[in-house]
């Protein structure tokens, strides 16, 4: 991403770009309960404009690291949300 994304308009134009990582809880409205054992990721990425998702997957597609990610994926990811709106910011 370093090498083909940035928060300024010298390459693929980010807004906002984190990756989080929480163990996933019994009940999430009391904690005390404890964990599944598993663990949760979420990839978030904003650009600046909507074109900027066309452009992340044409890059991400040369990354040699790109089908291993997509079987990832596949098999282990339970929600994608592509092309989503932004409708609440701080």
């Amino acid at each position: 991403m370093r090498e083909t994304h940035s928060y300024d308009d010298s390459k693929i134009q980010l807004v906002h770009y984190y990756v989080s990582k929480a163990h996933e809880l019994v009940n999430i409205a009391d904690p005390t309960q404890g964990t599944t054992g598993r663990v949760l990721y979420s990839i978030n990425e904003v650009y600046v404009m909507a074109e900027g998702i066309d452009q992340h997957m044409a890059a991400g597609q040369s990354w040699k690291n790109f089908q291993s990610f997509v079987g990832t994926i596949t098999e282990f990811g339970s929600v994608l949300i592509a092309n989503g709106e932004v409708i609440e910011t701080l």
